[in-house]
């Protein structure tokens, strides 16, 4: 299992437990380093995503894609907390 398609971003978090995955599928991934699973697929841009980082607190990840958006996921729930939306270039 993994992603679709290739990997641009990781993210580890500060325990060194997880890691988090941006793709160029569209998705993220929430791993777990010590048993080499995914834990869950992180789904709702509408285009590849660039780019991720995780929170000090290892609770919260944001993404950066090419739909022109920043996410916010909550990494405990598996889920989208908040979008930021940006201008389209000209």
């Amino acid at each position: 299992t993994g992603h679709k398609e290739w990997v641009r971003a990781v993210a580890i978090d500060r325990d060194g437990k997880t890691a988090v995955s941006a793709s160029y599928d569209n998705t993220l991934k929430l791993w777990d380093l010590q048993a080499g699973k995914e834990i869950y697929t992180l789904t709702g841009n509408n285009d590849s995503v660039y780019a991720v980082a995780i929170a000090p607190d290892g609770k919260t990840a944001v993404s950066a894609s090419s739909d022109n958006t920043l996410k916010l996921w909550d990494l405990q729930a598996g889920k989208k907390t908040f979008t930021l939306i940006g201008k389209e270039r000209l």
